[in-house]
This record gives C-alpha cells, structure tokens and sequence, in this order.
C-alpha cells in the first residue's frame, strides 16, 4: 500500500498529465484508426474521475489514475455496441514525437 501510495505521488509530480501538445493536436492525431466495424467516434481530452488502462504503445500496459488527463475515444463497434477507451498523455506525446520526427 505505501509503494502504491508512493508511485502515484511520484507520477503526480513527474509531469504526467501535463500537456506538450494542444488539444487539437491530440484529438487530430489520428491515434484510433478508422475501420469498418466501428463508428460516431467521438474524441475529447478529458480528466479522469477512476482510473482506467490505458490503450497507449507503453508496455507493460498501466493505468491513469484519478485526476490526470487523457484522451477518450468513444465509438459504437459492431458486435459489441458502444465502446469507451482511454490513452494517456504520455503515450500520446510519444505517438505526436514520432509524427513530428522528435525523440
């Protein structure tokens, strides 16, 4: 429980959530890809009220915890209806690094 409590404050005031990129710039980075089966996407950068794992490039994969940032795709899917799931900003700055050339 104190090893938790200690990451989670680490993260805190490690920079996660903090945005380097504007929210248009993460909404229209194409992250979630288009397909057949899925659609009314909606995008919006949002403050989470739970955690939630995140469906970023990181591994091992980890979750947002309450009160950070991400990015929330929701979506109706064929055969399973409506879909919510959530990318942290993290992993968003490193998908918007490799776009742009940086890193």
């Amino acid at each position: 429980m104190v090893n938790a409590l200690r990451e989670m404050l680490a993260r805190k005031t490690s920079g996660v959530g903090e945005m380097k990129y504007t929210e248009e710039q993460y909404i229209n980075a194409g992250y979630f890809e288009v397909d057949d089966v899925t659609s009314n996407q909606n995008y919006k950068i949002v403050k989470v009220r739970k955690w939630h794992h995140c469906v970023g490039l990181e591994t091992p994969e980890h979750i947002i915890e309450i009160g950070e940032q991400a990015l929330r795709e929701t979506a109706i899917v064929e055969d399973a209806g409506f879909q919510t799931c959530y990318v942290c900003l993290p992993c968003l700055d490193k998908w918007l690094n490799e776009i742009n050339g940086e890193d």
